[in-house]
């Protein structure tokens, strides 16, 4: 799984989550989470194996999305969630098996 984050020049007063998107790319799912502006640092993540899943921490930032759960059911992806804590959203994706990110 690759990911991918997008940001574009907005008028908001952080960064929000946009959209999150799916494709593949010579057997490889890819995962774009695009944003309203870009991140001022690398975000934090981590696999768990057992259910599978990726996790990502975005610092600063909020979901403009207006749901917390994206059903994407494309490849080894079967959903998103977004939890919103304090300052930060963790963005973790449901996979159908485990698997690494980049």
């Amino acid at each position: 799984i690759t990911f991918a984050l997008l940001g574009a020049p907005a008028a908001w007063a952080e960064p929000q989550i946009q959209a999150i998107n799916m494709s593949q790319q010579a057997g490889v799912d890819i995962v774009r989470i695009e944003l309203s502006e870009p991140l001022a640092a690398v975000p934090n993540g981590f696999t768990i194996q057992s259910p599978p899943r990726v996790a990502i921490d975005l610092p600063g930032v909020g979901n403009a999305m207006g749901r917390n759960a994206i059903e994407l059911n494309q490849g080894n992806l079967r959903s998103a969630n977004i939890a919103q804590a304090g300052d930060r959203a963790r963005v973790v994706l449901n996979l159908r098996q485990a698997s690494n990110y980049q």
